[in-house]
């Protein structure tokens, strides 16, 4: 067995490779990581003291495979004006990607609400909704208020805004 799947499906696998069209990537604020070993030798990973952001880990990406890239997640929780900043962030690095020769064809802000429990990992079913969508899921959960960032993103999502970035 390798990496969970019997050798028999892994080689069928192998017999007849798909080739893939599109790298997704997820970026988020605590994507990036470092090893700390501890005083006792013990390695951690921590989140990175100095990360070198989603342009230059999308063009790291795009080196080694060759493929477009697709920014399939990316979000923060936190305030409206965090999110916008984020989103503004994430755009401007996509455009430094694009300046370098790296071929962005997508984003997604994953989640479009804010999540419910993701504070457990979903294995609480308490209803703690965690800011990170571009619609509030509060006072109640079935209010769904656009943040301040929905018309920054619709504006982006304009096909002449994507020309543009093109």
């Amino acid at each position: 067995m390798a990496a969970g799947f019997p050798r028999a499906t892994l080689d069928r696998l192998s017999a007849d490779p798909v080739p893939v069209d599109v790298i997704g990537l997820d970026y988020y604020p605590d994507t990036e990581h470092d090893f700390d070993v501890d005083e006792t030798g013990a390695t951690h990973i921590v989140r990175a003291s100095r990360p070198v952001g989603l342009a230059a880990t999308a063009q790291a990406y795009y080196q080694r495979y060759d493929r477009p890239l697709f920014v399939a997640e990316s979000s923060t929780s936190g305030t409206d004006a965090e999110r916008r900043a984020w989103l503004a962030w994430n755009v401007a690095e996509i455009e430094a990607a694009r300046a370098r020769g790296v071929d962005v064809v997508g984003y997604t802000w994953w989640p479009l609400f804010d999540h419910i429990d993701w504070n457990t990992l979903l294995q609480e079913r308490s209803g703690f909704v965690c800011p990170a969508g571009l619609y509030h899921l509060t006072p109640t959960t079935a209010d769904r208020q656009p943040t301040a960032a929905v018309a920054d993103f619709r504006r982006l999502a304009r096909p002449a805004a994507v020309k543009e970035a093109t």
